[in-house]
């Protein structure tokens, strides 16, 4: 009787595993899926993130709140986008806020950019 329950045990455990599906077809298929899942994606590439965040930025114009006349919000934001900066000391409030608000709209498109990278999409 106990050999009985060893050879029962014996075949059991041969026909463990087996789905039917031949050697070869089980390993392609875990090949395909291995190299997918092993493929390394470039680090987030700040540099190139930001260039592109600034033109699409420069591009979109400054869109934030400001009185009758935009001229200076409009004008502090160009500036910026043109690469210059004076840290918001000029003697104009309404153009230092729209360096600001250049500053502040590409950092926002830094974060997306990022968001998205990170949810697998490319930059």
């Amino acid at each position: 009787m106990r050999y009985a329950g060893l050879a029962i045990a014996a075949a059991l455990l041969a026909s463990c595993g087996s789905s039917g599906a031949s050697d070869s077809s089980v390993s392609e298929s875990y090949s395909e899926y291995d190299d997918e899942a092993l493929t390394e994606r470039d680090t987030f590439d700040e540099e190139a993130a930001r260039e592109r965040a600034e033109e699409e930025v420069a591009e979109e114009g400054y869109s934030g709140p400001c009185s009758i006349d935009c001229s200076g919000h409009d004008a502090g934001f160009q500036y910026a986008a043109e690469g210059h900066s004076d840290g918001g000391t000029s003697s104009s409030p309404s153009f230092d806020e729209g360096q600001e608000a250049y500053e502040e709209a590409v950092e926002e498109k830094m974060d997306e950019y990022r968001s998205e990278y990170e949810d697998g999409e490319e930059l």
